[in-house]
């Protein structure tokens, strides 16, 4: 039986490649389901791999496709960028509909967005902007699919934040088929990932938690779950 609740809570992950992000959205996920709490781990902005390993990724031969070409390059402006990551803010608005979950993990959210928007310089840090800017699309959409987004951005943002680009560039694998891609990003969009959390809208920018990527991936999971305590999130993980 699932806990009380009166719609999802969604909790996010932000953070560049090798941030450790994927490793503490499984971790919360893990702790969710050991308290008895439904939980989906959904990714919100970039592409998803459309393989239905998981539920949060179910089979898609179009968002397979659709990877491949915009990892590989062939692929991969603006616009094209900004239309993956609104299917997916769509995908999402789907899960808190069914409200079938205590809580929706989301890898990559509103902060990959904005970063990716700096990187690509459509925005400049000294910019103000809505949540309406990150999603430029959503507005020519039918009624029924346009995303409601005082329904989908997450109650909480975890950001996890390197010091130096060193520090993640040392934690991939040269023989990784993605190595490139990864590198790449960490490079081109360091800067931009740190500036981020100062392009969103003061409301958002409350809802953000910075976290050293650097510290050891329990301490940091014990700093996820005193942060969702703290706002009232995820109260039946004090269970475990």
């Amino acid at each position: 039986m699932s806990v009380e609740r009166k719609s999802p809570q969604i909790v996010a992950f932000d953070g560049l490649h090798r941030s450790g992000k994927g490793t503490q959205a499984a971790l919360l996920h893990e702790a969710n389901m050991e308290a008895g709490a439904k939980s989906i781990i959904v990714r919100g902005d970039g592409t998803r791999d459309g393989l239905g390993l998981t539920e949060g990724d179910p089979y898609c031969s179009e968002w397979q496709k659709r990877g491949r070409e915009m990892k590989s390059g062939n692929s991969n402006s603006v616009e094209d960028w900004n239309a993956s990551s609104l299917l997916l803010m769509t995908e999402l608005q789907e899960h808190v509909r069914e409200n079938e979950k205590d809580m929706i993990i989301v890898d990559r959210s509103l902060l990959s967005r904005a970063a990716f928007l700096l990187h690509r310089g459509v925005f400049y840090p000294s910019d103000e902007i809505t949540i309406e800017d990150l999603y430029p699309e959503n507005s020519i959409l039918d009624a029924d699919c346009r995303v409601d987004f005082d329904k989908t951005i997450p109650d909480l943002v975890f950001n996890l934040r390197a010091a130096k680009p060193k520090v993640l560039l040392e934690r991939l694998d040269k023989d990784d088929p993605k190595y490139q891609f990864r590198s790449r990003n960490i490079k081109g969009g360091f800067s931009a990932a740190q500036s981020a959390v100062d392009l969103l809208p003061s409301n958002m920018r409350e809802r953000v938690v910075n976290l050293d990527c650097s510290e050891d991936e329990k301490a940091i999971h014990g700093r996820v779950l005193a942060s969702l305590g703290k706002s009232g999130l995820g109260l039946w993980l004090k269970k475990i």
